[in-house]
């Protein structure tokens, strides 16, 4: 629910961002980005009822949780779904300009995000039988293969079309990952290999939109789209070679703890 709830920001964001640069200030966007996320943290700060209960370490935990076998495997796969994510975001935008039509980014992002969220949606309505570690190998393996889809768009209506089935495999791949790192991580240390996870995406959203801008400057926006293409290919290595030892570490597997 987390997940999909968060492809619905991405879906309203976009719009609501570009719409409000475009019709007023360029910074108009931002600045009610911020004004949002006060209201959205403070409103969080505030929840006490939902509070997970604290479970105590103890000192033989106390090294770094990337030293737990699975982990690092995971962290570096989200890192490269988060180049995906970022690269597309630029990519689109400077596609949508050399269009000559700035304000097609919105739906062609919330297309993207539209995709994820109901794939979401039907993914945790349904029971797999399918042990999680090949679920999430699959996932990569679709989300590395529709991310070559945009590349091949000849404009914004077809973009929109190619980035609403690459969507398709984000939300459950990022269900399926949770799930998998809280059945690795130890109880007493699930904060800490969540931020890790959440720090490993982020890192790759802020990358690929770094590298997908440098690419763009230099060989045009359609060339912004292989950075996607080119994290997908590296993220389905990292979990080929991590795989023996994620199907280990999640030998003990009985219910998920995220539906």
């Amino acid at each position: 629910m987390d997940t999909v709830l968060t492809e619905l920001a991405f879906i309203i964001g976009p719009p609501l961002a570009i719409g409000l640069s475009v019709s007023f200030f360029a910074e108009a966007g931002p600045l009610v980005a911020v004004l949002l996320l006060l209201v959205g943290v403070t409103a969080f700060l505030m929840q006490r009822q939902t509070e997970p209960k604290v479970v105590v370490g103890v000192k033989r935990n106390a090294s770094s949780i990337l030293l737990i076998p699975g982990v690092r495997t995971i962290v570096l796969a989200l890192l490269a779904m988060g180049v995906i994510g970022g690269s597309i975001d630029v990519a689109v935008v400077a596609f949508a300009n050399a269009q000559g039509w700035p304000a097609s980014a919105s739906f062609t992002l919330a297309a993207y995000a539209l995709g994820s969220m109901i794939a979401g949606l039907t993914f945790g309505a349904i029971r797999i039988s399918l042990p999680i570690e090949k679920q999430f190998f699959i996932g990569v393996l679709i989300t590395a293969v529709t991310a070559v889809l945009p590349i091949f768009s000849p404009d914004v209506y077809i973009l929109s079309g190619m980035l609403f089935v690459a969507g398709v495999s984000f939300a459950p791949t990022m269900v399926v990952v949770m799930n998998l790192g809280t059945i690795i991580v130890p109880p007493s240390r699930i904060t800490e290999g969540l931020t890790w996870m959440t720090t490993g995406i982020s890192i790759g959203v802020a990358l690929g939109g770094v590298l997908s801008g440098l690419i763009i400057d230099t060989y045009g926006a359609r060339a912004g789209f292989g950075v996607a293409i080119a994290a997908g290919l590296i993220m389905v290595v990292i979990v080929l070679l991590g795989l023996r030892t994620l199907q280990a570490a999640s030998a003990t597997y009985a219910e998920p703890i995220f539906q």
